[in-house]
């Protein structure tokens, strides 16, 4: 979208709303680009780009969301009044209001919630609107979910007897075929109905296989992403701080995603002792990774609980879904539930949002309703309370009153703890239970993992850091110790 998005509307959009950029977009984009080609004799060719914005310009991305919200303003008026129209007509739809649309983008990636007879009027008025300033919807690209049972919606409407569901089980039909599309290895066009689940700003919406499927996607991307790191670093340090910060990092906002994925009788009555595929298959992942960079043996069950330890509490602090899966998704829904009822927090002193009665009705009942991601929050409401406001019974004060971050830090630290006295301290050989608090010094956590290697006296050789690193988890040093006697 970033490539064809017109510099006019764009300028008219920062005129009216935002005159202090003016100057500023002007600076960047009032005179016309240049790519440079490079051609097969070597000489260079200069092709000039009139429309769009650059890829490697960190406004970009900025300016064309600018842009993207002038058609969605357009459009969400509109589909309020088909939704009175239908509720007018006798169709209260899913909400009460006639199936109110529920927009919702995030930079150039548009998600909506559309009642059946919305879904391909939407497609031709957002192409409407989007191709004289530029836009471009990919059908490549874009996708319409129409279930989550593995079935055909299209064809079950297609085949009904009654009329209404009947044409627009065809107008549904026509939308798919005109804007979900795949190509397939002769080149032939074909028509995609999603009815699996689709990911939503990097998170999996839809039934339990297709979640479950696309976190081992994930978790295979980020081993693999793992195993580049040991091919292409030298610096063993360097090799930890990469993985900790990029690797294993960019799978913490699925953690949550994994609780909502599993059936609340199957929950742990421990929230620090999170178990599923993801999180045994994250543990193999750190130990492969630990394992191959200090050159040592499989880390045994005391090292890998070190590992995810806070670095306040001693540990390595690898985020690790045993210890914050649940946490993750707490406050999550936590902070959901502080948003539907109080407005969405855009700062101090700054006037909330109110979120649309579309999404606020969907947690009006978050105490009583069967729904597994309330059924699964309450199952741990109360140990919440209990450790961030003192009492299983303030449940309100933990969900309305308790900062995010400040319950972020506590139940971190908390869950160290707990993962040192119910856990470390009752299962770690003898040769480890005695030395565990020269082990799990904070002191000893800063130096190998937050230390900033800006200044050279942090940077530790490959010998230097594997021994303590070793040492720290109590892994054999030197394994051939008797040839020293």
């Amino acid at each position: 979208m970033f490539n064809a998005i017109s510099r006019e509307e764009l300028r008219e959009i920062i005129a009216n709303d935002f005159p202090a950029l003016e100057s500023f977009a002007d600076m960047l984009y009032e005179e016309d680009g240049e790519t440079y080609v490079r051609m097969g004799d070597g000489s260079w060719a200069i092709i000039p780009v009139t429309e769009g914005f650059s890829q490697g310009c960190p406004l970009s991305p900025v300016f064309a969301a600018l842009v993207l919200n002038a058609i969605i303003k357009t459009i969400h008026p509109e589909l309020e009044a088909r939704a009175k129209a239908r509720l007018r007509r006798g169709d209260k739809g899913d909400d009460g209001k006639g199936s109110v649309a529920l927009l919702m983008a995030y930079v150039d990636d548009v998600n909506v919630l559309l009642h059946h007879e919305d879904v391909h009027w939407f497609l031709n008025r957002f192409v409407e609107l989007a191709e004289p300033r530029g836009g471009k919807l990919n059908t490549f690209k874009t996708r319409i979910l129409t279930s989550t049972s593995h079935n055909s919606l299209v064809e079950k409407m297609r085949s009904s007897t009654n009329s209404h569901i009947n044409h627009l089980g065809k107008d549904l039909d026509e939308a798919i075929s005109k804007y979900s599309r795949e190509k397939n290895e002769m080149g032939d066009m074909s028509k995609v109905e999603v009815v699996d689940g689709l990911r939503v700003l990097g998170a999996p919406i839809g039934s339990q296989q297709f979640c479950t499927n696309f976190l081992q996607s994930a978790l295979a991307k980020a081993t693999s992403d793992s195993k580049k790191i040991l091919a292409g670093l030298e610096d063993v340090q360097s090799m930890v701080k990469v993985y900790n910060t990029c690797t294993a990092h960019k799978l913490t906002h699925l953690f949550g995603t994994d609780v909502i994925n599993t059936q609340t009788a199957d929950l742990p009555s421990n929230y620090f002792l999170w178990n599923s595929d993801l999180t045994r298959g994250f543990s193999e992942m750190t130990n492969s990774f630990l394992q191959s960079a200090i050159s040592s043996e499989p880390l045994p069950p005391h090292a890998e609980l070190i590992t995810s330890m806070s670095i306040k509490a001693g540990g390595l602090g690898l985020q690790h879904p045993r210890t914050c899966a649940v946490t993750h998704f707490m406050l999550t829904t936590k902070r959901c539930l502080q948003y539907c009822r109080d407005g969405v927090w855009l700062g101090y002193k700054k006037h909330r949002p109110a979120l649309p009665h579309t999404i606020t009705s969907l947690f009006n009942n978050w105490k009583s309703t069967p729904t597994r991601t309330m059924s699964n929050f309450r199952a741990y409401i109360e140990d919440f309370a209990s450790i961030c406001c003192g009492s299983p019974e303030l449940t309100e004060q933990f969900v309305y009153e308790t900062s995010l971050n400040k319950c972020r830090e506590t139940m971190r630290e908390h869950a160290a703890k707990m993962t040192r006295e119910v856990t470390l301290e009752r299962t770690a050989p003898d040769y480890v239970a005695p030395k565990l608090n020269q082990m799990l010094l904070e002191e000893t956590s800063m130096a190998l993992m937050t230390a900033p290697r800006l200044e050279p006296k942090n940077r530790m050789k490959n010998v230097t850091f594997c021994t303590a690193m070793k040492r720290k988890l109590r892994l054999v040093v030197i394994k051939d110790h008797h040839l020293f006697k």
